[in-house]
């Protein structure tokens, strides 16, 4: 989410989720924090720099 400017509403969608919240959720259990939580982390303590979404292109899974 980080690398492709990805926000956890359309990654849930991509990974098959129905739901943002249930990601989120999931995300919480699993790692602690929600996805936005970890993500601002991430880029508050400098460990990652974001990149540049691509335009016109949105890479949807396919299930």
């Amino acid at each position: 989410m980080l690398a492709s400017g990805t926000d956890a509403s359309a990654a849930s969608l991509q990974v098959g989720y129905q739901s943002a919240s249930q990601f989120s959720r999931e995300c919480r259990r699993l790692f602690g924090k929600a996805p936005s939580q970890d993500i601002s982390r991430l880029r508050e303590e400098g460990l990652a720099q974001p990149r540049e979404p691509q335009r016109g292109y949105l890479r949807r899974a396919r299930w």
